[in-house]
């Protein structure tokens, strides 16, 4: 992904530089090298990047759909999974969402009634 965006933006630089033009042929040979430079430089950072990052994807998910679309994530970002889970399990009446009484309507009026959530993550570098 970061990959990506990173040729983006190249792409884009040398796209501007090229749909720009140049009155004269040194001044173009020096951008064109200046932007292969600049890609070298952000290929070689993102690598960098990519061997010291790590990808956390955290989900909640009551009916499966979410921890699908977490796992997914994870395994293209090659990240860790982490499901987050209500001190108290939420049961088909506290999410009906048509039911002004219900737990998440309450919950959605006023955040303080959220109740915590359980489990503990290992930030720690493994």
């Amino acid at each position: 992904m970061k990959k990506a965006i990173v040729m983006a933006g190249v792409l884009f630089a040398l796209t501007m530089t090229a749909g720009c033009g140049s009155q004269n042929q040194d001044h173009a040979a020096t951008a064109e090298s200046d932007v292969t430079e600049n890609e070298e430089e952000a290929l070689q950072d993102n690598e960098n990047t990519e061997k010291s990052s790590k990808v956390l994807v955290a989900y909640y998910s009551t009916t499966g759909n979410t921890k699908a679309a977490a796992e997914t994530i994870a395994d293209a970002a090659d990240g860790e999974l982490f499901e987050l889970q209500p001190a108290e399990a939420y049961t088909t009446e506290d999410l009906d969402y048509n039911d002004p009484e219900s737990r998440v309507c309450k919950e959605h009026a006023d955040p303080d009634q959220i109740q915590n959530w359980v489990g503990s993550l290992d930030l720690s570098e493994k």
